[in-house]
């Protein structure tokens, strides 16, 4: 598969600026990554595309050019975890803001 230039120099910036991060979100980001590359996976680019309204090429290329990578470190950072839409979740009585 052909890879745009950009998605090579954005997969590279978040390699650089991965020892930038705490070890606890480096630690959920790859947790977060694993979840949505697994439902992903499960569900097909070609679906998700289709679900999206836009080429499966672009599922593709965020999966293999680090946009999702970026994506579940962002999440991470924000204090934010992936679990599945069916997922129940329960929170500590401290953590409610």
């Amino acid at each position: 598969m052909d890879t745009d230039p950009s998605d090579a120099e954005f997969s590279k910036s978040l390699l650089s600026d991965l020892a930038q991060v705490s070890p606890e979100i480096a630690d959920q980001s790859r947790k977060n990554f694993t979840t949505i590359l697994h439902f992903i996976n499960n569900a097909t680019a070609t679906a998700i595309a289709e679900r999206m309204g836009m080429h499966e090429s672009s599922i593709s290329r965020a999966k293999s050019g680090g946009q999702l990578n970026y994506c579940a470190r962002l999440l991470a950072a924000a204090g934010l975890k992936v679990v599945p839409v069916d997922a129940i979740v329960y929170l500590q009585p401290d953590e409610y803001r």
